[in-house]
């Protein structure tokens, strides 16, 4: 620390006190590292995800086995590459369907990219810039918080419901299933009311990193809002997405959260909505209001368990009788919306009601 005195304006005398600091790393690395191009995503699924080029062509596409893949029906399989030419880049379409746009023109062979430029590739936008590592570093923290609920740290609902668009049209096109799972922490009203609701954030936390153990690495959870969590299964039909959904019950059903003034045990709700390879939708709503009525179903069936979209009504442990119905959200009561859940997953609609 370096002490100063000065002079005041009335004449006095002032100490001014002045932290001495050394200059960071990351500072210094932003004087002596390279510049690496970079492909910011503007428009489209994943929006501000950064993606690094290296100094070997990058092949862009929706195809799973493309160097940087895009969920976008009017991306060709493998669409454009970028071609890494010793200190500039270039792009080059590669014979697709729709075309590789630069700043609005058609390309024609290659072209070299310049910095800023933005590339149109199907209804997805790319933005080419030249970064170190400390913007890039920045970049990808800014993408991170725009993804990340920031209580649990797992997926927002914004970036699951693209996620989900994208993951429909990738089982569509390969013909393979795929399953939503909507998970609802019981009584979770409860415990705010009882232990307050610093407690009860401590309790989604812990809950979320336990069902996130329980997921393969392909497969996407976020934070749905409130005590709600969603999962999308790839590649799962309906049995192994049962077997999933019971799984992770019981993964928080036997989670000890007792600390102090925490409750020991918390269960969870799950509603399960699968579609088979040979009949996807494309409309990512109409799973969610099957896998939501599924989830109410499971409410009414006692809680602590697990019902899925299309199969046979269980009774309740009051008696009653637990119908899949519309769900809580009241997203089948537009018709349209019910006459696809009903096609879609065999659903008898009717009935609702509150959690």
């Amino acid at each position: 620390m370096q002490t100063t005195g000065v002079m005041g304006d009335d004449g006095s005398d002032t100490i001014r006190q002045t932290n001495i600091i050394s200059v960071p790393p990351y500072a210094r690395d932003a004087n002596t590292e390279q510049r690496q191009g970079t492909l910011t995503v503007l428009v489209g699924v994943n929006v501000g995800q950064v993606h690094t080029l290296g100094d070997i062509p990058l092949v862009i596409g929706r195809d799973a086995e493309a160097d940087l893949r895009i969920e976008d029906t009017g991306a060709s399989r493998r669409h454009a590459r970028i071609l890494p030419c010793g200190d500039h880049f270039e792009i080059e379409d590669m014979a697709s369907t729709n075309g590789t746009y630069l700043e609005a023109s058609r390309l024609v062979g290659s072209a070299r990219l310049l910095e800023g430029a933005r590339i149109l590739i199907g209804s997805t936008v790319l933005r080419f810039a030249m970064q170190d590592a400390v913007e890039q570093r920045a970049s990808r923290q800014m993408y991170e918080l725009s993804v990340r609920d920031g209580l649990t740290g797992l997926y927002n609902r914004r970036h699951f419901d693209e996620r989900l668009r994208g993951e429909l049209a990738f089982a569509k096109r390969h013909r393979a299933p795929l399953s939503v799972l909507l998970l609802d922490v019981d009584h979770f009203k409860q415990v705010n009311d009882v232990f307050g609701h610093p407690v009860g954030d401590v309790v989604l936390q812990k809950v979320g990193q336990a069902l996130r153990l329980q997921l393969r690495i392909e497969d996407l959870i976020a934070r749905y809002g409130g005590e709600e969590f969603a999962v999308v299964a790839r590649a799962i039909e309906v049995s192994g997405a049962h077997a999933l959904a019971e799984r992770l019950r019981t993964a928080v059903e036997n989670l000890d959260l007792g600390r102090g003034d925490v409750p020991h045990r918390v269960t969870i709700s799950i509603g399960v909505a699968s579609q088979a390879a040979d009949g996807i939708t494309d409309d990512p709503e109409a799973l969610l209001i099957a896998a939501d009525a599924a989830l109410y179903a499971a409410k009414h069936a006692g809680r602590n368990c697990v019902r899925v979209a299309g199969e046979v009504p269980e009774v309740a442990r009051d008696g009653t009788t637990a119908a899949l119905g519309t769900g809580r959200r009241g997203r089948s009561r537009a018709p349209t919306a019910t006459t696809q859940l009903a096609a879609i997953t065999g659903l008898k609609t009717g009935g609702s009601g509150d959690d």
